[in-house]
């Protein structure tokens, strides 16, 4: 009680400790919507030139610039000098830097990706198993959205040791598959029926042409590797559409296609393909 008794409010209420007060009060309350006024000033100008994630980075670091500032001077305001304030960082900072080595890893490998361009936000990328949409290219990390929606967070340190591939970043692409053919048939015929069925979908590209040929033999079939383009947003349902329709079609003309009968080795869009043609199977049996 006796540091309270000697405690005059009075005494710390001091026209000079008001003033300060209100000066800090009103350097923050002026400072926030300044700062996110120029902050969006900024970015608008630099937007023609910057990529969407580019502009991410570059507001990120601008905001974050203009608020280190502007509390720097709101502390200014309560009378903390700027050199003590730069002195107490400089210890932090060391302090925090042995404690986020991973952390600076990663904001560098993010700079190199920027710089480099590999991808850039909306694009699909695949890393080892993982293929996403890229949301956004963050400071830290790539944030990805599969197609069975999941959200997946990558460190960018981790992109820039792996290997990625940009599966949209051409306009064009071209689904690679095999068709098993009986060795008693007539493979002649059966790549000139491949070519005129692919010729025929409306999502197949003539230009460039597609590739037909014959890549392997076995004792009791021979493989045909198919090559069709596509544009980037048809090509899986291009791949899809185009295995059913020459399935059927090769089967209809008396060309005999087995049906491969390891399916724990197929692809997730072989087994997909030939789950189509067992339900349409027996749809056509029931009825």
């Amino acid at each position: 009680m006796g540091l309270l008794e000697n405690f005059q409010i009075s005494e710390w209420l001091t026209p000079s400790t008001v003033s300060i007060a209100i000066r800090f009060i009103l350097t923050l309350l002026i400072g926030y919507p300044l700062i996110k006024a120029l902050t969006k000033i900024f970015v608008r100008l630099l937007s023609r030139h910057l990529t969407p994630q580019s502009e991410m980075i570059v507001k990120r670091i601008i905001w974050y610039t203009l608020l280190t500032v502007l509390w720097v001077s709101a502390l200014n305001q309560l009378g903390f000098k700027l050199s003590a304030l730069l002195g107490a960082a400089g210890i932090f900072g060391v302090a925090i830097g042995f404690a986020s080595q991973t952390s600076f890893s990663n904001l560098i490998s993010g700079l190199f990706m920027i710089t480099e361009k590999s991808f850039v936000v909306g694009d699909t990328i695949q890393i080892g198993s993982t293929v996403g949409v890229v949301l956004s290219i963050d400071l830290l990390s790539v944030k990805l959205k599969t197609f069975d929606n999941r959200f997946i967070r990558i460190p960018n340190e981790n992109l820039i040791k792996a290997e990625l591939i940009n599966i949209s970043r051409y306009p064009i692409r071209r689904t690679d598959f095999e068709i098993g053919i009986s060795g008693k048939s007539d493979m002649q015929k059966a790549q000139d029926i491949v070519r005129e069925v692919i010729s025929q979908n409306e999502l197949a590209l003539k230009d460039p042409a597609p590739y037909v040929a014959i890549s392997a033999f076995s004792d009791t079939e021979v493989i045909l590797k198919v090559g069709i383009w596509a544009n980037k947003e048809n090509v899986y349902k291009c791949g899809a559409q185009m295995k059913i329709e020459l399935y059927e079609r090769l089967k209809k003309e008396g060309v005999v296609v087995p049906i491969p009968p390891r399916i724990y080795a197929m692809t997730d869009e072989d087994r997909w393909f030939f789950s189509q043609l067992i339900a349409k199977k027996n749809s056509i049996e029931e009825s």
